[in-house]
C-alpha cells in the first residue's frame, strides 16, 4: 500500500526529521515522505524516490499564518501540521497521510496502523497516561488538559477522513495556542472531539508498541510490548539517561546514533 508521510522543521531540527524518515523507510519502501521546512532562508530542494526536502511555502496559507497572522513559531507548525497533510499526500497522488513528529523513531513496522487506515478515515494514538488519581501520579493532570490523544502521530484516510481534516484545519486556523483556561493544547485537544463529531470514521490505535514516551513509562510495561515507535522527546531523553526505562535504552542509544549520521547527511549541510 502507498502512503505519505509529512512532517514540519527548522533548519536546526532537519536532522531529526531525516532520521525519522530513516527509520521508517527501512520497513516501508512503499512511502513517500515530505520534510517541509519554515526557514526563512531555506531555499534548498531536495527530490528523490521516496523524499522531498522543500520550503513550507508550497503549504497552502503558510504566508497567510506567518508573516499577516505572525504566528508563533510553535503555534505556526501545528496550525500547518493538517494543512500539510492534506497538501503532502494530494502532492503524492496517494489517500493515505500520515503526519509523523520529527522527534518519533520507528523500531519496527506499522502494517497494522495501515490496514486500519484502508477502512477508517482518521487514526489516533493515545498517550497512555497513567490513569489513576494520585498525588504521586504527575500524568493524571495532563491526561485531562493535554488531551487523550498525542498529535505526533496522526493518520488520515481522504477518501473517507477528508471532512475532519477541514474541519480540523479551521480549528487550528481558530486557535492553535496552548491555552488550558480556553481547553486548548495547540493542535491537539481538538482530536479528542473526533470521538464525538466522527465516530463514525476514527479508530483509536490499541496498540501499546507506539509512541512509547516519557508520559506512558508508568502505564505501559516496556518488558511486556513490543515496541513499534519512540516518541524521543527532552523529557523522555532525560528520563532514559536517569534510569527510569532501562529496556529502552539501547533503542535510544540507536537513535543517537541515526541522529549523528543524519547530521553528516548532506541534506542538513
Amino acid at each position: 500500500m502507498n502512503f505519505s508521510v509529512c512532517t514540519i522543521s527548522t533548519k536546526s531540527f532537519l536532522h531529526k526529521s531525516i532520521a525519522m524518515y530513516r527509520s521508517l523507510v527501512r520497513f516501508h519502501t512503499n512511502l513517500k515522505c515530505t520534510i517541509y521546512v519554515v526557514d526563512d532562508d531555506f531555499n534548498e530542494q531536495y527530490n528523490d524516490a521516496n523524499l522531498s526536502v522543500i520550503h513550507a511555502r508550497r503549504i497552502p496559507l503558510f504566508e497567510h499564518f506567518r508573516y499577516e497572522i505572525k504566528r508563533k513559531p510553535d503555534e505556526l507548525r501545528w496550525t500547518l501540521k493538517s494543512y500539510a497533510i492534506d497538501d503532502s499526500t494530494k502532492n503524492d497522488g496517494n489517500n493515505i497521510g500520515i503526519w509523523i513528529d520529527n522527534d518519533i523513531f520507528f523500531v519496527n513496522n506499522i502494517d497494522f496502523a495501515l490496514r486500519d487506515l484502508d477502512e477508517c478515515g482518521l487514526y489516533v494514538t493515545p498517550h497512555w497516561r497513567n490513569p489513576e488519581p494520585s498525588l504521586t501520579n504527575m500524568q493524571f493532570y495532563p491526561l485531562a488538559m493535554d488531551g487523550m490523544f498525542n498529535a505526533g502521530f496522526v493518520g488520515v484516510n481522504l477518501l473517507k477522513g477528508e471532512s475532519f481534516l477541514k474541519w480540523w484545519q479551521r480549528c487550528c486556523a481558530y486557535n492553535c495556542s496552548i491555552s488550558p483556561h480556553l481547553g486548548i493544547m495547540g493542535d491537539q485537544r481538538y482530536l479528542d472531539l473526533s470521538l464525538l463529531y466522527f465516530r463514525d470514521i476514527v479508530r483509536i490505535c490499541d496498540n501499546r508498541g507506539c509512541n512509547l514516551a516519557n508520559w506512558n513509562i508508568e502505564y505501559i510495561d516496556r518488558s511486556g510490548i513490543k515496541p513499534i515507535f519512540y516518541h524521543f522527546t527532552g523529557p523522555y531523553i532525560k528520563s532514559i539517561n536517569d534510569g527510569f526505562d532501562d529496556l529502552s535504552r539501547p533503542h535510544y542509544e540507536e537513535y543517537s546514533t541515526k541522529l549523528e549520521e543524519a547530521k553528516n547527511d548532506p541534506i542538513c549541510k
